[in-house]
């Protein structure tokens, strides 16, 4: 268990790069040769699924990361549904993608870090994440800064709310 912590701890999906697939490759080899840790998975997917949309869905595995960060997750638990859900990241589920459902900032850069070619994504009303952060209350130091520097154009597109 303190391998696949240790595996996933500093996991980044992006780019697809050679050392971000050694990780992802990493985690999902650990992950299949540990039963328990498939087992706690396959429990907590569901009460994931039901905390945030009050019930449970018949395909719980298709939204289990934009639930954990619509439930604002520790970003060890974002990142393992991540890890074992990679696509989600690019995902739209009700408009949004995960980095629009980021309410806080450790959510925000957590997801950000993971997967930082979203930053300027628009979600179904147009919006970027820049736009629901700032509506969402996240400061400059807090966030803010992490995605301007990650897509500056994003500072130039006009929120349509």
């Amino acid at each position: 268990k303190i391998e696949m912590v240790a595996a996933y701890g500093s996991l980044s999906t992006t780019g697809g790069d050679a050392a971000s697939l050694h990780e992802q490759t990493q985690v999902h080899r650990i992950f299949n040769a540990n039963e328990d840790l498939q087992k706690f998975w396959e429990t907590m997917k569901p009460f994931i699924n039901a905390a945030c949309c009050g019930k449970i869905s018949r395909d719980v595995s298709s939204r289990i990361l934009h639930d954990c960060v619509t439930l604002d997750c520790r970003p060890l638990m974002i990142r393992f549904a991540a890890s074992l859900h990679p696509t989600q990241l690019e995902e739209s589920i009700d408009g949004n993608l995960p980095i629009h459902l980021a309410k806080t900032p450790q959510t925000l850069k957590t997801v950000l870090d993971i997967c930082p070619s979203v930053s300027s994504q628009t979600n179904g009303e147009g919006r970027i994440p820049l736009h629901l952060a700032i509506e969402n209350g996240i400061l400059w130091e807090e966030g803010l800064e992490a995605l301007v520097k990650v897509s500056p154009q994003s500072l130039y597109k006009i929120d349509p709310k």
